[in-house]
């Protein structure tokens, strides 16, 4: 059964560019980076790096040393107003480079462009096609941006609404919380902003206030432009750069600036209390420790000093973790939040239990310093960092050019460079480092607590000595936690035999198929994954067509639970803490078993060399799990002591809908199915432990039902041997034979139009509004009309974007969405907005008009070739080559009998889609019966 494979590997190659220059003065870089850089007479700085094969689009970026820091006193997101007033209208682009002629004029979708503010700067970023024209285009608005943003009151007023939206839309579930650590950290750190005047602030911002804030801070000496992607057709983009921006005027010499970092290390020790009376027992803590890496961040060797910082802030939070669970969570501050060189340490959690906790910090801290680090310890975040934490193909070299230009950074060749480097420095030489990290004090305490705790939890004296040292010889080394290598003993994997099996027409082209003594069918998918995180791991889900519907329904909620409920009682062999550490030890994560009405479940991704560890993992979810009165009776106690679970406004809303709907599909993610934290609870408290483990046990030992699929770039004749090992050993008597029903349950056939208001729990200062056509399907849909109705969902979001551009509604969170629901036959169209309770009137009727207006035809070009555009994004070869995509894709041929489509098939469909067509489907599904709407927030129902 040989058979070979192709691997197709892109490198980065040696390319020098030449360009002709006049009239600037060009600084190009040096040779081992191969990037073009140069500086005009005016101060702007370009940087331009060219990547063979790097795809088809160039990613552009115009960075500006402006941001908050640069907001005078009692400003509020002035910054940010000013970043979304330069998308509007502009010389080039008179009707705002968002518009769709002019998204479609620069061959762009939704997605492709973007901006951002932050601290120290504010940055402009798109992607075009990779051809001269559209980096031209795209030059023409990034010129509008550096010298032409103008402040019309209506434009203002109009983005105001944007930018109050999008401050409600990143609003978070713990408010109150969330204002306090803000209000104190605006008192630690210098140049930083708070207002609990939010809201305000943002509507008492002038255009005149904006366009001084623009003269001063948008000057070209203080402006970058980078360019990166494959730029071998781009040619005289030097002269491009002069001629739109050499005529820009240089600024005047601007007064020394404020140096936030010299303010905040010269500070005195800080100590400051947050009381909220709304939260009566709430005690959290607020550690900061300053370090002095910024000044030397700007050399090779500093650079690799602040990685290594950021490894020393893994282990010091996985040793936290490992005793004071979530309890803690230790932060960067000057990488996530563009603070001062320092990082946090939050506490929160019982009030009795703190004067332990924070003792248990610093004994940390004094650990680290005295003992250093284990060899283990440190391959682990070495390993992590590369494999995570460090960017690949063009995000290495944005994120390169940008911190070059905004903070000194060096340069490095290429990823693997940095990683070679970064893997030269030894362990003792790591621990060596440590000594300038490790601040075993915090220089600066924040306290938030609650109005009825002991005064002595906020006094500034009790916490610092809690906080203490001991002296040395009293310390012990850090004991590292038992690594549980083996879930099953290794006397019985040593008697597990591979079994015999036959091979059968695959489901798919370049696919096998096998079948196993005990009935268990296995799919396997050789194939090179599109490159990004995961790319070299191997993706596993396993599934039978019985779940829940093979019971009662009133055993739904017991049978939902099960999996996660026996793992969480510790009911098998090995504890959760044991199969935690199993999992972290050989890599293994988004690793879950499930029980879903219609289905039960698992899926699993672990690098390939993790193999044996995924299938050991799936064997040991077959072996009978046994009840235990003493065990379930512990797990009740702790149940009954937790505090009772608080939804998050999202989480309270979908549920609602779902149980609107009488929906009982648990919708699947990343292969695998669970039910949100709320629904959980929910089901905790209706279930019955002796049921769940009986249902469990019944879905989980009869193998011949089963089917494993199993993609990655690996070797089928070297994974079989395992794959009949230990899935061939699966148990297989035949207990269940009931079949998947085709629809998840017999429920009344809803009828709109019908209006429904859902009350949140939690505080909201805005309104969801959700307006959903549901058409029930009798038969399979046909892919066409599939992909026909998803169109028919992002022409509906394209033409959603005028409520914001031209409406000038409050709103940015809004999208829409068309999909064929095969598990619920169903076809769902569904638009989702928030909005000020206010304009959620206006918002209903423009949404309902757009409705109309697909209806009768009105559909223009521009319009539909945008939509189609974004859709076909979603065909392209190398989206469907991604894993994710992969999986998505075997599951629905084999699971759900849907047939194999091609990228082209896919792409030819789109290609010839008329608005016609759109039309017709708008008739079909927006029907007034299919119309049900949701307005969701803190309204009386």
């Amino acid at each position: 059964m040989n058979k070979q494979f192709c691997r197709i590997i892109i490198g980065l190659g040696v390319y020098m560019m030449v360009f002709l220059s006049y009239g600037q003065s060009a600084q190009h870089s040096r040779p081992s980076t191969d990037v073009v850089e140069g500086q005009l007479n005016n101060g702007l700085k370009y940087y331009f790096k060219h990547l063979p094969n790097a795809g088809n689009k160039i990613h552009m970026r115009l960075l500006v040393k402006a941001g908050v820091e640069q907001e005078q006193e009692g400003q509020v997101e002035l910054a940010h107003l000013l970043e979304h007033v330069a998308f509007g209208p502009s010389p080039h682009f008179p009707k705002g480079i968002m518009h769709p002629e002019s998204m479609r004029s620069l061959g762009m979708v939704r997605g492709d462009i973007n901006g951002g503010t932050g601290m120290k700067s504010t940055s402009y970023y798109l992607r075009v096609p990779e051809h001269p024209q559209g980096v031209e285009k795209a030059l023409y608005w990034l010129r509008d941006i550096a010298a032409d943003v103008k402040f019309n009151a209506r434009e203002v007023e109009k983005e105001k609404a944007s930018v109050k939206q999008e401050m409600l839309f990143r609003e978070s579930d713990e408010p109150l919380i969330l204002a306090a650590v803000e209000a104190l950290e605006a008192k630690i750190y210098p140049c930083t902003r708070f207002t609990d005047q939010l809201l305000e602030g943002i509507e008492a911002l002038t255009p005149q206030e904006l366009e001084h804030f623009y003269k001063k801070w948008y000057r070209p000496d203080r402006m970058a432009i980078l360019i990166v992607g494959d730029l071998k057709e781009m040619k005289n983009l030097e002269q491009h750069i002069q001629k739109l921006f050499g005529d820009i005027p240089p600024a005047q010499q601007m007064d020394k600036m404020t140096d936030c970092e010299e303010v905040y290390q010269n500070k005195p020790p800080q100590f400051y209390v947050e009381e909220l009376a709304e939260a009566s027992h709430l005690l959290r803590y607020q550690l900061y420790y300053r370090t002095q890496l910024a000044e030397r961040i700007q050399t090779p060797k500093g650079f690799l000093s602040s990685i290594e910082f950021n490894l020393f802030l893994d282990i010091l939070r996985k040793r936290l973790e490992h005793v004071y669970a979530d309890q803690i969570l230790v932060k960067n501050e000057y990488q996530y939040a563009s603070k001062p060189m320092s990082y946090s340490i939050q506490l929160s959690g019982q009030p009795q239990n703190s004067q332990e906790v924070l003792a248990g910090i610093t004994n940390a801290l004094q650990v680290l310093k005295v003992y250093g680090v284990y060899p283990e310890e440190y391959k682990e975040v070495v390993a992590q960092y590369v494999t995570q934490g460090l960017p690949r193909a063009h995000n290495f070299w944005i994120k390169q050019l940008e911190r070059h230009f905004l903070e000194g950074h060096p340069l490095f060749a290429s990823p693997k460079t940095l990683e070679t480097k970064l893997r030269d420095i030894s362990l003792s030489a790591f621990n060596e480092h440590l000594q300038e990290f490790v601040q075993t004090q915090p220089q600066d305490v924040g306290v938030i607590t609650g109005s009825k705790l002991p005064s002595y939890y906020k006094k500034e004296d009790w916490v610092r000595k809690q906080l203490s040292e001991v002296s040395t010889n009293q310390l012990q080394p850090y004991v590292m936690p038992v690594v549980t290598k083996e879930l099953i003993p290794a006397a019985i994997k040593n008697d597990l035999k591979p079994v015999s099996c036959i091979e059968v027409e695959p489901p798919v082209q370049g696919s096998r198929a096998f079948v196993l003594e005990n009935g268990v069918k296995i799919i396997l998918k050789p194939f090179q994954p599109t490159s990004g995180i995961g790319a070299k791991d191997l993706y596993v889900q396993g599934f039978r067509p019985q779940g829940a519907s093979a019971f009662s329904m009133s055993d739904y909620a017991s049978a939902v639970v099960a999996p996660r409920w026996i793992q969480e009682t510790d009911l098998r062999d090995y504890t959760t803490k044991a199969l935690n550490s199993f999992k972290e030890s050989y890599g293994i994560h988004l690793s879950e078993s499930f029980i879903d009405y219609r289905e039960t479940g698992m899926a699993a991704r672990a690098p390939l060399a993790s193999t044996e560890a995924v299938l050991e993992w799936i064997y040991s979810l077959f072996q009978a799990v046994p009840y235990s009165a003493k065990k379930v009776k512990a797990w009740e106690i702790l149940y009954k002591e937790r505090e009772p679970y608080v939804p998050s406004s999202e989480e309270e809303i979908k549920s609602s809908i779902r149980e609107f709907y009488e929906d009982t599909v648990i919708p699947r993610f990343y292969g695998y199915r669970n039910v949100n934290s709320w629904q959980n609870a929910k089901f905790l408290r209706q279930h019955q432990a002796e049921k769940s483990i009986e249902i469990y046990n019944r879905l989980f030992n009869d193998a011949s039902q089963w089917t494993f699929i199993l993609s990655g770039d690996f070797n089928a004749e070297e994974i079989m041997p395992l794959l009949q090992k230990y899935l061939g050993n699966l148990p297989e008597e035949s207990v269940l034979t009931t079949s998947r029903p085709t629809a998840s349950s017999s429920k009344p056939l809803l009828k709109g139009p019908l209006v429904q208001r859902i009350k949140t729990q939690k505080l909201m200062s805005n309104e969801k509004y959700y307006l959903q056509y549901i058409q029930p399907i009798k038969q399979v849909l046909p892919w066409q009309e599939e992909v026909l109705v998803q169109t028919l969902g992002e022409l509906i979001e394209t033409k959603l974007q005028r409520l914001r551009q031209e409406l000038g509604l409050s709103v940015y969170d809004l999208w829409s969405d068309g999909y064929y629901d095969l598990e619920e036959n169903r076809v769902q169209i569904k638009i989702e907005i928030s909005g000020i309770p206010k304009e959620i009137e206006a918002i209903r009727k423009e949404c309902q008009q757009i409705v109309e207006e697909l209806k009768e035809g009105d559909i223009s070009e521009k319009y539909l070739e945008a939509a189609v555009e974004r859709i076909k994004l979603k065909y392209t070869e190398t989206y469907l080559q991604t894993h994710d995509k992969m999986q998505q894709r075997l599951y629905d041929v084999i699971g759900n009998q849907r047939p194999w489509v091609s990228s082209q098939e896919y792409l030819s469909y789109l290609n010839g889609l008329k608005a016609k067509a759109i039309q017709q489907a708008a008739q079909r599904y927006l029907k007034k019966e299919n119309q049900f709407e949701f307005i969701a927030g803190n309204i009386s129902p």
